[in-house]
């Protein structure tokens, strides 16, 4: 707020609390005929003011009793990724598709609840407080959510982190089965190479034995030992390097970081906040009762808003006396 908006308040404060408690009467027709001396004001009660402010002010603090209360449920939300460590999905293109319209119905429908907006006050307050922010540090995102019944939050939000999950699941599967594949594949060959060398050691073992065979066939075979081996070491890190980047640890999906969260109690609004928006009421409505019936305090108010008043009291008066 303004200087000149703070100031503009204080006047109209000010105006309003010191208001004269004596008021114009209304003048009747026949009043005019007659001579002599009038009583054209009337007393205003002196307890009317603290008796508007507070009524108005003990009916704020009872709205709360009367609003049903809202149940919130939060949860933390851990983003899949992949081997590599690249993430499935950027934390802003997440809380972006929990923010989109028809997110909120999905997540209704995960969680078996109704989507019948019309007839059903928690469908409308689970659509406008469903809701997504990126935690500290941009690891996490803060998934929320608030409905009637401590339940039906819970269902809500793992509902909305079902949907969630099974859009990752679906860019996740690729990059997942191609590291399968992979393994499979250096699996196959290395049980291949192993079944080789077994073979050649055989020979070479054969071959050792018998006199008859020739000395650069021994040789021969044992180069072909020698290269297997290496082939399988290779082998054997592509495997362990693999199977590294399938490890729950670094592959996986989108899941909840935390348990879900569920106050004990419910919300409900401040009953203090109630009591001084009552209390705002009642000084507005105050306000128009004065402008109503007080013509000095109606055309001071329009000064302070900044409108000239092209006729005022006086001029009313002297115009009425010279009629």
């Amino acid at each position: 707020m303004t200087t000149n908006t703070i100031n503009g308040v204080f006047n109209f404060l000010n105006l309003l609390l010191s208001a004269p408690l004596r008021m114009p009467h209304p003048v009747s027709v026949s009043s005019t005929t007659q001579v002599g001396p009038t009583k054209d004001t009337t007393t205003r009660p002196r307890y009317l003011l603290p008796l508007v402010l507070g009524t108005a002010a003990l009916v704020g603090a009872v709205v709360p009793s009367f609003i049903a209360p809202k149940w919130s449920a939060s949860v933390l939300v851990r983003i899949g990724q992949t081997g590599t460590g690249a993430q499935i999905s950027t934390p802003q293109s997440v809380v972006q598709r929990i923010k989109f319209d028809g997110f909120a119905p999905e997540a209704l429908k995960a969680a078996a609840l109704s989507t019948d907006t019309r007839r059903d006050p928690t469908v409308r307050l689970v659509k406008k407080t469903l809701n997504g922010k990126i935690s500290t540090g941009g690891s996490f995102v803060e998934l929320s959510v608030q409905a009637l019944s401590p339940d039906d939050a819970k269902r809500a939000l793992l509902g909305a982190l079902s949907v969630i999950q099974q859009e990752h699941a679906v860019q996740l599967a690729p990059t997942a089965n191609r590291l399968k594949k992979n393994l499979e594949d250096v699996n196959v060959a290395l049980n291949n190479l192993e079944g080789e060398r077994k073979q050649v050691l055989s020979r070479v073992q054969g071959a050792s034995a018998s006199a008859e065979k020739k000395f650069s066939e021994n040789v021969l075979l044992s180069g072909l030992v020698r290269g297997s081996d290496s082939e399988i070491r290779a082998l054997i890190d592509q495997r362990r390097a693999l199977e590294e980047q399938l490890d729950p640890s670094k592959t996986y999906n989108t899941q909840a970081a935390t348990p879900v969260f569920v106050p004990d109690q419910p919300s409900r609004p401040s009953r203090a906040i109630c009591s001084l928006a009552g209390l705002m009421v009642g000084l507005l409505g105050y306000a128009v009762f004065l402008c109503a019936v007080d013509l000095s305090f109606r055309t001071k108010l329009r000064r302070l808003l900044g409108f000239d008043s092209t006729i005022g009291p006086s001029h009313t008066e002297s115009t009425g006396t010279s009629n």
